[in-house]
């Protein structure tokens, strides 16, 4: 069996108390990067620190590279100031994110719908998008007769310990589509990792560029409006044309790459 690993992270927050017309606060996305371990090693990140040293120079592997820092051109994206540069970077961007051994799925949870069709929360959001997650991450592994296990952006330390508390119990009692049994043949462990942010992991890094665009991807989708044709619109193409996860026999993204809750 090849080892396997599920890199996740978040955008918007979890509050239990959502606004309908505030957009920060009705949706929370999360966004999972599956890859191999062996692919990981051998190309994944020597490719990155590849990418850093065309653009930054050598010696740049320890930047870590954050898409608002990047945004904002700031720290060390100061000199993403200078045309050109911003241009090669945001081209070999492009060639990188199609080119790495990964996978995507996102799956976005319209708090307010939630709440106002169930009347109360069943699940905590990020608890019940971590699981949506996990159990399409199990059922891949499974196919194709993988293990792995799953490393998620650190928060803060209550919402940590919820989430690890969360993510022992789908270990411990597998889910209502996914028997216990199933879960802990294709889970190496009952432990969920947490990663910092400014840690320099090269996925987490990879996770972090794409979790906004295929969020808004996502809610455009949902709402039947077109995705302004924008550097994040190129991200989606790739993510639509090789990286989102697809059903195994008929292919389709929605539901797996893809995933709209409630």
């Amino acid at each position: 069996m090849n080892r396997c690993r599920l890199f996740i992270d978040e955008v918007g927050n979890d509050d239990l108390k959502p606004s309908s017309h505030d957009e920060n606060q009705r949706y929370l996305s999360l966004t999972s990067l599956l890859t191999r371990i062996d692919l990981y090693e051998s190309r994944f990140i020597p490719r990155l620190a590849d990418f850093k040293t065309s653009i930054f120079g050598n010696g740049s592997d320890a930047i870590v590279l954050h898409r608002r820092e990047i945004l904002r051109r700031e720290k060390d994206f100061i000199i993403l100031n200078d045309d050109a540069l911003r241009n090669r970077f945001d081209a070999e961007m492009l060639i990188l994110l199609r080119q790495l051994p990964y996978l995507i799925s996102t799956v976005v949870i319209d708090k307010f719908e939630y709440v106002k069709t169930r009347g109360e929360w069943l699940f905590h959001p990020y608890h019940y998008c971590l699981k949506t997650l996990v159990e399409r991450y199990v059922l891949w592994m499974r196919r194709n007769e993988h293990v792995g296990d799953v490393v998620i952006e650190q928060r803060y330390p209550k919402a940590d310990k919820q989430v690890k508390v969360a993510f022992q119990n789908i270990y411990e009692q597998g889910t209502e589509h996914i028997p216990a049994k199933i879960v802990q043949k294709h889970l190496t462990s009952k432990e969920i990792k947490f990663v910092s942010k400014k840690e320099n992991c090269p996925a987490m890094q990879i996770v972090d560029l794409i979790a906004y665009p295929s969020f808004k991807a996502l809610k455009y989708e949902q709402k039947g409006d077109q995705l302004p044709n924008d550097y994040g619109k190129k991200i989606v193409d790739i993510l639509e044309g090789w990286k989102y996860a697809r059903h195994p026999t008929t292919f389709n993204k929605e539901g797996w790459g893809k995933k709209w809750l409630p």
